[in-house]
């Protein structure tokens, strides 16, 4: 009997609540700018030191109306997002006004970034997505978004909880990669070596797996590491947050069995 084993990678995708349209002017809370592109190693490194691996930019212009940021706490929520080709693919976020660096957002191995720029003032904003240079592949394909996101209203005072939706999946593949610090089996070759020796699989079929946070709240989980003791488990607690500004942190353990 053959076993088949599926894997689902996991993402998370950033969300809109605005209607989506091209262009590159931002004029009211309703209406997001999109846009897509290419970066590419070693094209376009002109501009700021950022840009020295290679940069894509683009060019959003914020003409909001006073009463946007007058009644609300909020901001310009600038993100991108793309689909790996290769085992870390990365690409990088900066926003410039004025010449000035206003934002950035430059992790690893992401599928994804975003920058919140508090109460906008109008103006254009420079996108830089920039190249990482341990990028696996040397031209990786995004897609920007640019919108008016607002803060959660205060009343009624209330934890600001996340909510995790599951989207369709996508990449299908028997193909082993993404994977990390592995080797393709060699009497199964859909397969790595782990993967036969710990779960007796034959072939493997993979996919991604995409949730969105359709919540009022971030998803966000906290750990730390003793330098005494860096070996072995070591908790983890997720952090949400109050409407009022204050946060609670939630024991994994405590709250695993369904507490509030």
């Amino acid at each position: 009997m053959r076993r088949m084993l599926m894997i689902g990678f996991m993402g998370l995708l950033f969300t809109t609540h605005a209607d989506m349209a091209p262009g590159n002017v931002v004029r009211n809370a309703s209406k997001s700018v999109t846009w897509s592109g290419v970066v590419r190693d070693g094209v376009n490194t002109s501009g700021p030191a950022e840009c020295a691996p290679g940069c894509d930019r683009f060019e959003v212009r914020v003409d909001l109306p006073p009463a946007v940021w007058a009644n609300r706490e909020g901001g310009l929520q600038v993100a991108i997002r793309w689909t790996p080709a290769a085992p870390f693919d990365n690409l990088r976020l900066y926003v410039y006004r004025n010449g000035a660096l206003v934002a950035k957002s430059d992790g690893i191995i992401a599928i994804s970034q975003g920058v919140l720029i508090p109460s906008a003032p109008n103006g254009t904003y420079t996108v830089y997505v920039a190249f990482d240079p341990d990028s696996a592949s040397s031209r990786i394909r995004y897609e920007g978004l640019a919108e008016v996101e607002y803060e959660p209203r205060m009343y009624p005072i209330r934890r600001l909880m996340p909510d995790l939706e599951t989207r369709p999946q996508t990449n299908l593949s028997f193909d082993p990669v993404g994977i990390f610090f592995d080797e393709v089996s060699v009497t199964n070759p859909t397969c790595y070596a782990s993967e036969v020796e710990e779960e007796g699989a034959s072939v493997c079929m993979r996919f991604d797996q995409t949730f969105a946070n359709i919540g009022e709240g971030a998803m966000e989980l906290r750990f730390s590491v003793p330098r005494a003791a860096p070996e072995g488990n070591h908790d983890v607690f997720q952090r949400v947050y109050w409407s009022d500004g204050g946060y609670d942190d939630r024991d994994h353990r405590r709250h695993s069995a369904g507490g509030d």
